[in-house]
């Protein structure tokens, strides 16, 4: 599925996706708001989450915390990351105000950001207990 998929064609999509893979214990999903609908698939289906089937997501975004707090996800520093490319934009600025070519084309040198786990009840069988639906 394409990245900028607008719905409803992308949980459309996520649904034939899965549907179509009974074989699969669970989704690494590629970001929250794909694993929120893999949830959304799960419950729609009868399908037990831990226990049957896990999900995890990316991003751990304040919203989606709130919206799913129980959701298992790979917790990105956003506001560091923010900040650097706000930081990478205003020296492309400060390059065209003095007069300096700005970069680009060129190669883009990989940046490694530090991560978290947050292990929520999606893929934690001992946190069903404590499921916050």
């Amino acid at each position: 599925m394409e990245f900028h998929t607008a719905e409803p064609e992308r949980t459309r999509q996520i649904y034939a996706a899965l549907d179509a893979s009974p074989e699969l214990d669970g989704v690494f999903a590629t970001d929250d708001l794909v694993a929120a609908t893999g949830l959304a698939w799960a419950q729609d289906r009868g399908v037990d989450v831990p226990g049957a089937f896990r999900i995890i997501g990316f991003d751990g975004t304040q919203a989606i915390r709130r919206a799913l707090p129980g959701l298992s996800t790979i917790v990105q520093p956003i506001a560091a990351l923010g900040a650097r490319a706000v930081e990478l934009l205003l020296d492309q600025i400060d390059a065209r105000v003095r007069g300096e070519a700005p970069v680009t084309g060129g190669p883009v040198l990989p940046e490694e950001w530090p991560v978290s786990v947050f292990e929520g009840w999606t893929t934690d069988p001992s946190a069903a207990t404590r499921k916050e639906r």
